[in-house]
C-alpha cells in the first residue's frame, strides 16, 4: 500500500500527527556529518537552526498557537537556510517543513511531506522501499498509541552525529528535548503542550525570528535549561 492510500484509512488527527512525525524524522539528517558547516557563518547557523526548530513548533491549522507574522519570519528564514545549504539531503529536510506552513489542505500537506521525507533519506543512501516501509509502520504505530516512539536504528551513525553537531553549537538542550520525543517520553497531548509553551516563551522573551538580528538556537536552549523547562 502506498502512503497516500494508507493515510486515507486513518482519521484527521492521525494524518496531522503523521505530518509531524515526518518532519521530526528528517531532523537528524541535518547533522549527518557531525556539524552544520554547510552554513559557513556561525551566526547564521544559529539563526537557521532556530528557524527550523520554530517551524517544527508550527501547529498545522492552529492559528491560536503561532501568529502569522512569526510563522512568516520562520518560513522566510527556512527558505534562506535551504538555499544556503546547497542541494544535498539538508535541502530536502528543510523542504519537508514547507508543506505544513504552506498547504491549506491537510492531506496534500501530508502527501507532499512524505515525498520530501523520502527524498531526504534517499540522499543519505536509504532506499525508497526502506523508508516507505518505515513511514507505513509509523502510521500503524500512531493508530495504536498516544506516544510517538520513533525507531532510531534507521539513522546508523547519523543519530550520534546529530548529537555531536548540536553539542558543537551549544544546543545540547535541544538534543535532550528531541531525544525524549523520539523515545516516546511524551504523549501527543504533551508534545502539543511543548509546542505551545515554546511559542509563548519565544513570543515573550525572543521576539525576533529569522531576521538579521535573529534569534539564536543556543540562546533559547540556555534559557530553557536555566529555567528547567521540559
Amino acid at each position: 500500500m502506498d502512503i497516500e492510500a494508507k493515510l486515507k484509512t486513518i482519521d484527521r488527527c492521525n494524518v496531522y500527527d503523521f505530518v509531524n512525525i515526518c518532519t521530526i524524522r528528517t531532523l537528524p539528517i541535518l547533522g549527518a556529518n557531525g556539524n552544520f558547516n554547510y552554513w559557513t557563518s556561525p551566526k547564521w547557523r544559529q539563526t537557521y537552526l532556530m528557524s527550523i526548530f520554530y517551524a517544527l513548533i508550527y501547529d498545522y491549522g492552529a492559528s491560536q498557537v503561532t501568529n502569522e507574522t512569526r510563522r512568516k519570519q520562520a518560513y522566510d528564514s527556512c527558505i534562506d537556510a535551504m538555499f544556503s545549504a546547497g542541494r544535498g539531503a539538508e535541502y530536502y529536510v528543510m523542504m519537508s517543513l514547507m508543506p505544513r506552513m504552506q498547504e491549506k489542505n491537510l492531506m496534500d500537506a501530508a502527501v507532499k511531506t512524505a515525498l520530501l521525507t523520502k527524498s531526504a533519506f534517499e540522499k543519505i543512501g536509504i532506499g525508497k522501499e526502506t523508508i516507505n516501509s518505515v513511514l507505513l509502520q509509523d502510521i500503524d504505530d500512531m493508530s495504536k498509541s498516544q506516544k510517538l516512539n520513533i525507531d532510531t536504528k534507521i539513522y546508523g551513525n547519523i543519530w550520534q552525529n546529530f548529537h555531536l553537531a548540536l553539542k558543537k553549537e551549544g544546543c545540547i538542550y535541544w538534543w535532550n528535548l528531541y531525544e525524549k520525543i523520539f523515545n516516546g517520553r511524551y504523549s501527543r497531548f504533551q508534545i502539543a503542550h511543548i509546542r505551545e509553551t515554546l511559542d509563548n516563551i519565544i513570543s515573550s522573551y525572543f521576539p525576533e525570528i529569522g531576521s538579521t538580528a535573529g534569534l539564536e538556537a543556543s540562546a533559547v536552549a540556555n534559557y530553557l535549561e536555566r529555567n528547567n523547562i521540559f
